[in-house]
This record gives structure tokens, sequence and C-alpha cells, in this order.
């Protein structure tokens, strides 16, 4: 099937509010946990203010009231919206939009009171869609099968060739019932492979401009937000503080260590990590692999998840294979992605890695996929 749309969710999806934020006034208050939610999300109250039939000022004003006729306290209501704010957009998630709005209609469809068009432009957001979508003006609100339909058509789009991202189960389900391709948002890395595996994930960076400089410390604030991205925990395991990534890299900066690391760079945008060392200078990791000592490895990450699936893996591995692994003399070339890494894997295969063997190393939690390539210099 193809898709000519995509509606995103806001909350939960591209916007994130404190997770703490209603045990932090509840305490300031002295109020049982769940004071809050139990007035704010009291169903009916909550259905009116996400279609439209009263206004965010209304709805805010009955919380005020709710909480203070159970619990005696004034003030909660007004506290809490003051120290929401306006939420935290994910940028990752943003950029993903901006990819995917260079090449199909992008919809934003969100349970919301009459306060979001406001939030919306104080967040710079409206700019990134093709189509607001808030409940609050469709006089309708998710999981009811008329809004997704509604908001396809709004947008463009027939709803079976819509995709609907949402974190919220209920509206995934109706949204699948309406006839549109629902995807249950559970985070970056699974939302990309579904989008891969639908095939919308296309214009291919394969043709750009890649090029490597050597890591400094000035390069230490990246290192920190890749290396705890979940999409490089999947396969690295290891969170890092930033004293941690000082510690762990600056000896390989000196030339303390015997691993050279780079910065990769695509269009000149840095976008992730890599590096190489002689397998030889590591001998408790050489003794379970079959090649020479002499031997590269190479450990490589995509620490921007807006680069991945986009055709980059295999050209950053020839690009450095030619501008630093092969001019240094080096014959053989090994690399060791997890077998269950599918994706690392064929784009291995594409820059001409052969599978030698299938082990499981010491302290790696899934066996290893041996992967070498053989350079001849004539």
């Amino acid at each position: 099937m193809v898709h000519d749309g995509i509606l995103f969710d806001l909350d939960g999806v591209i916007r994130h509010w404190p997770e703490d934020l209603s045990a932090r006034v509840e305490e300031r208050f002295g109020l049982r946990p769940g004071a809050i939610a139990a007035a704010a999300f009291e169903p009916d109250l909550l259905r009116q203010a996400v279609t439209g039939a009263i206004d965010d000022e209304t709805w805010r004003a009955a919380i005020d009231r709710a909480i203070q006729e159970a619990h005696g306290v004034d003030g909660v209501g007004r506290a809490w919206t003051n120290d929401a704010g306006i939420g935290r957009i994910d940028e990752e998630m943003l950029r993903l939009v901006d990819r995917l709005r260079a090449r199909m209609r992008v919809g934003l469809l969100s349970n919301a009171t009459t306060r979001l068009e406001r939030d919306l432009q104080t967040l710079d957001l409206s700019g990134h869609f093709d189509l607001i979508c808030n409940s609050a003006r469709m006089a309708m609100a998710k999981p009811d099968e008329a809004i997704f339909v509604q908001a396809a058509e709004r947008l463009g789009v027939r709803p079976e060739r819509c995709i609907f991202v949402d974190d919220t189960m209920a509206n995934v389900e109706a949204a699948e019932r309406a006839g549109l391709t629902a995807i249950h948002f559970m985070g970056m890395v699974l939302l990309l492979e579904t989008l891969d595996r639908l095939d919308v994930l296309r214009a291919p960076l394969s043709d750009a401009a890649i090029s490597f400089h050597p890591l400094a410390a000035s390069d230490f604030p990246a290192i920190y937000r890749w290396r705890n991205s979940p999409h490089v925990l999947r396969w690295w395991h290891e969170p890092l503080t930033p004293q941690q990534v000082a510690e762990k890299y600056m000896p390989r900066i000196s030339g303390d260590e015997a691993v050279r690391c780079f910065i990769i760079q695509v269009d000149e945008t840095p976008i992730g990590l890599i590096q190489t060392y002689r397998v030889g200078d590591f001998p408790d990791y050489a003794q379970h692999l079959p090649v020479p000592p002499d031997a590269a490895g190479i450990d490589l990450y995509i620490g921007r998840a807006d680069y991945l699936h986009r055709g980059l893996g295999g050209p950053i591995l020839r690009a450095f294979l030619e501008s630093v692994i092969f001019p240094s003399g080096v014959t053989t070339v090994s690399i060791d992605p997890s077998v269950e890494n599918r994706a690392a894997i064929r784009a291995y295969e594409k820059a001409g890695f052969q599978h030698l063997i299938t082990k499981h190393l010491p302290d790696e939690p899934e066996p290893t996929y041996l992967m070498v390539l053989k350079h001849s210099e004539d």
C-alpha cells in the first residue's frame, strides 16, 4: 500500500510533560497522590474540554473548583498550569516530521483544549505541519472513529492511504477500525523501523558528502547525547554520564589508548561516531576472533536518529575504508555487529563485508556476527 499522508498525535509523541508534575504540586499543597488527575481528567469534564463544549479557561477553573470542594485547598489548578508551562518538544521527532513532510502530507491530530493553537504558536510548531486538527475545534475526540476519517480527508488523503501515530492504544485501535494504518508509538527506534517497513523513509542520502574529523573534546556533548539515545543504547548497552564520556574518550584523543575515533559528518553535519583499532592490541578480544592481529577492527553508530534508515551505513563504511583504513596498509578489516542487528548487517554487506563466524563473545548480551573484508593493494 502506498501512503500519501501521516497524522501524528502531539502529547506523548512530539510534546512531553514533566512526569512528576502533578506529584510535585500535590505534595506542595498537601494533597493525596492522584488528586489532580481525578479532577482534571474526570471523564465528563475532560470530554467537554477536548470537544470544545467548554473552553480551556473554563476547564482549568473547573479543576480549581473541584479540588477546592473536595479538599478545601484553593489555587491548585492554577499552580498545576503554571508549573507545567507549555511542555518540551522532542527535537528528533520534529526532524522526522520535517523529513516526512518533504515527500508526503503531514498533519497533527490532538485531543486538546482551545489553548492548543496558542501553545503551537509559542512552541513554533505550526509551520512544521500541513494541517492542525484540534479535537476542540472538531467537536469530536479520539477514539471516535469519525475524527480519524475527517482528519485524513482534511489532510487530502484517503484513510486507507494515511498513517496515524499515537501513544494510546485505544486511539490506535480506533484508527485501524477507521481504515488508517495505525502505529502504537513506543519510542523513536520502533517508530523508524515500522516506517521503514512501510517504505515511507525514502530520499536516501547515499550520494551525500561523507567526511570524518578526529574526535575532539568539543565533541563530547554530542557523544553524550548520542550514547544515551535509545537507538544507540539498544546495541551499545552502556549509558554514559558527561564525566564518563570524558574519561572514556580523552585517552583516545591523547593517544594513550590505541583506538582512533572520528566524528562522522554528512554534508558537514555531525551525525555519529566511528572508531578503529588494531585487533592484536586487545588480546583478550583478539583471542576469540579468527583474524590476524594486524587486522583493523571498526565500530560505529549513527547518533542522529533522523539519519537512520537513509542508506548511509554502507557509504560511511566505504568512505572510511578508503580515506582512513586502506591508506595505512591494512589488508584485513573486521566488524562485529550483534546477530540481532539486521539493518547493520545489511549495510556492512553492501560495503563488501562477508560473514566469517557467529560467536558469543564475553560481556556481550547477544551473539556477535563477525564480518571481514579483505583488501588487495594491487
